[in-house]
């Protein structure tokens, strides 16, 4: 499995993250946080903090999953 890191993308992905507030399903906003994680743990912490109170409980559990691995100090008990 190739794995490409584009740590450039950063922003462009924390950009889609805040547009995809608007979208009724969880899907989007969960598939972003796991790539933000995996191409910069560092930058990518701040968002999954924030999506901790997302309004999808699906996207909570992932945010604090991630967090556990990404920012362990970060990630709620």
């Amino acid at each position: 499995l190739l794995s490409l890191k584009a740590a450039d993308q950063v922003p462009a992905l924390v950009a889609a993250f805040e547009r995809s507030a608007a979208d009724p399903t969880y899907v989007a906003r969960a598939a972003i946080l796991r790539a933000l994680a995996g191409l910069d743990p560092a930058a990518a912490a701040p968002i999954l903090t924030a999506a901790l109170e997302d309004r999808d409980w699906a996207v909570r559990v992932r945010a604090a999953e991630l967090l556990r691995t990404a920012a362990p100090g970060a990630a709620p008990r």
